[in-house]
């Protein structure tokens, strides 16, 4: 990286941090840490983290879901993923916590989750996934949020996730009209990479406010969350729509 990339790639970090402070999703001990990395990675020769390495690629994120559409018959046809490669929507790269993603359904909620859940066990494997006995993936148990726009069974698309949204807010708190559900466990497939990075901090943990979920003996209802670790590991919960976790970000879709 040569001087001008060097100080146009911190700029880029401090806007982010600015913007971040305007929208009240970033506490003084985050600022200082995201200022110390900055001075950190300008005293050293080794190029400062770019955005897009976190996230899949489009072209890699169509290869990932013909490779599980072949493993686990989801019935995409060889058109449909073709077409996804010729549709690929503008965005930025430079955007942490921004990404585009490839989103699917099948057709129902339960049968779209589960395809899901099964495909992070692949990704990541069985041994490192950890996912609640709360979490009842049936239509008795888990639906959409009320309000949320109807279910479109059997689509495909590109979706731009805000993965910082709303950090001092409960995923009750969130519109559900653009409250990022199953989208959610889209990016857990995709992305790998932005999981393992997952600190609660910078890199917040992710709730699916999207989703409602009943949980026999407990108020409820709940949400589920998708938490990752630097080891590689996934864990789904589900917790308490009301509460406010500041650790946790309440994902949007965006337009």
């Amino acid at each position: 990286m040569n001087e001008v990339e060097g100080i146009a790639a911190v700029r880029a970090q401090c806007d982010k941090i600015i913007r971040d402070i305007g929208r009240g999703v970033l506490y003084p001990h985050d600022v200082r840490r995201a200022l110390q990395e900055i001075i950190d990675n300008s005293s050293t020769d080794q190029p400062m983290h770019e955005a897009a390495a976190r996230f899949t690629a489009p072209p890699e994120q169509v290869a990932n879901l013909r490779r599980w559409n072949d493993k686990f018959g989801l019935n995409w046809s060889d058109r449909q993923l073709k077409v996804l490669l010729e549709d690929v929507p503008s965005f930025s790269k430079d955007e942490p916590l921004l990404p585009l993603t490839l989103c699917w359904t099948l057709g129902t909620l339960t049968s779209t989750i589960d395809a899901k859940l099964e495909i992070i066990r692949l990704v990541y494997g069985d041994d490192k996934v950890s996912i609640t006995r709360d979490f009842k993936t049936d239509s008795k148990h888990t639906t959409l949020v009320s309000g949320a726009p109807r279910f479109d069974a059997n689509r495909i698309w590109w979706q731009l996730i805000d993965l910082g949204a709303n950090r001092f807010k409960a995923p009750s708190q969130v519109p559900a009209s653009t409250a990022a559900g199953i989208e959610v466990f889209d990016v857990v497939c995709q992305h790998p990479v932005y999981v393992g990075e997952q600190d609660g901090s910078l890199t917040p943990f992710l709730d699916l406010p999207g989703l409602s979920v009943k949980v026999r003996g407990m108020p409820g209802p709940d949400t589920p969350d998708a938490v990752g670790d630097a080891k590689g590991q996934v864990a789904v919960h589900v917790r308490w729509e009301g509460g406010v976790y500041t650790d946790h970000a309440e994902p949007v879709l965006e337009p």
